[in-house]
């Protein structure tokens, strides 16, 4: 009796090992990419577009470090914009410094990934 339970269990202790092995990994493009992280860049608005807009990024997080020079950072409904209190793409101002948060695959080639913004805070360019 003690053999079958013994065997029993390890019967069932091995099953959620080979579900999990046979799933595979998940893949590094595509809509269910993973793993997905965060691309913090931060620089100068320059120009607003219909659906996007153009900055030249100067600093970026370790993940967005690729993104470095003049990029075109696309922009839908659900994307949040603030300066100085609520705002909308039509209240960035040339010379602006952003900070852009953008979501996408960690492993996605930089140059054919297209980018759009979760978030975008602006700030007024400095005075003289």
């Amino acid at each position: 009796m003690k053999l079958r339970i013994l065997a029993l269990a390890a019967a069932t202790a091995l099953i959620p090992a080979s579900v999990a092995l046979a799933k595979g990994k998940p893949s590094p493009t595509g809509d269910n990419c993973r793993p997905k992280v965060s691309f913090i860049l931060k620089g100068t608005f320059t120009s607003l577009g219909t659906d996007s807009f153009q900055m030249n990024v100067t600093h970026a997080n370790r993940h967005g470090r690729a993104f470095l020079g003049d990029r075109e950072i696309k922009f839908n409904d659900s994307t949040r914009f603030r300066r100085m209190g609520h705002a909308t793409p039509a209240d960035l101002v040339q010379g602006d410094h952003l900070k852009v948060q953008v979501r996408g695959c960690k492993h996605a080639d930089p140059a054919t990934m297209e980018l759009l913004a979760k978030r975008v805070v602006a700030h007024p360019a400095p005075t003289s």
